[in-house]
């Protein structure tokens, strides 16, 4: 939303010698693109609906949605839009589940025909969506990725891509990622993707992927002596795979 305000203030000013009264006027632009409060409102089923799309795309990445996934999505679904109105009867309830899984079934068709839109559900995310709930969007994502205890290739270019796309702040982006990483067994790593978890990018210059690199090395680095065995394993390599980006890149 883009919003124009203009505000005049008056100002009595009075000068004791010869009684010279004066005004000001200011005026003030605002451009504010983020939905307001009535419009996410009204697109609130709109943006679920995308969001849904979106965690049903990043569970079908290696063309099958497993059953865990499904779940984390049926209870994000609960949550956010079946039992977030308390107010609804039992026969509404019974008739949205009806509608939801009527959705999901025809969204995972969409997706074993080649026919979602990625790019109109982030463009129609990005028109209609706060940023906060787009952040919710990525912690679903990444919650779904995280699931098999296993980050694969296709999950890390779709939630990077995704990331980006909905022009999200990539470095808090990167710290949720971050965490999701921490927590899991395995994070497959090819020559196609090394760069990609750590959000390398090829826009970026071979001075900021050191900076960035630093700060990512410093961060596993630290977490090589917690005390859960998984995260200080996980810690490990992911300390091992800065070192070897930041030689590549003679940091």
């Amino acid at each position: 939303m883009e919003l124009a305000h203009s505000c005049q203030s008056f100002v009595l000013g009075l000068n004791p010698l010869n009684n010279i009264y004066y005004t000001t006027k200011s005026k003030l632009e605002i451009d504010y693109k983020e939905p307001g409060y009535s419009e996410i409102s009204e697109f609130e089923e709109d943006v679920n609906k995308n969001i849904v799309q979106l965690a049903m795309t990043l569970a079908y990445s290696e063309k099958k949605i497993e059953q865990q996934s499904l779940n984390i999505i049926k209870n994000w679904i609960n949550s956010e839009m079946i039992w977030k109105n308390y107010l609804l009867d039992e026969e509404q309830i019974k008739e949205n589940k009806i509608q939801f899984a009527f959705m999901l079934n025809n969204t995972h068709q969409l997706l074993k025909d080649g026919r979602l839109s990625m790019s109109n559900i982030i463009k129609e995310l990005n028109h209609k969506s706060s940023v906060e709930k787009k952040y919710d969007a990525i912690n679903l994502l990444l919650n779904i990725a995280g699931e098999d205890d296993k980050l694969s290739v296709a999950e890390d270019k779709l939630l990077n891509k995704t990331a980006t796309s909905l022009e999200l702040n990539l470095e808090r982006f990167q710290k949720m990622k971050t965490s999701t990483i921490a927590n899991i067994e395995t994070v497959e790593i090819k020559d196609e993707n090394a760069e990609a978890i750590f959000n390398l990018t090829t826009e970026m210059t071979d001075e900021d992927k050191c900076k960035k690199l630093r700060i990512e090395y410093t961060r596993w680095n630290r977490q090589t002596n917690n005390s859960n065995e998984k995260m200080r394993i996980q810690a490990k390599k992911m300390t091992e795979l800065a070192a070897n980006l930041r030689k590549k890149y003679n940091c």
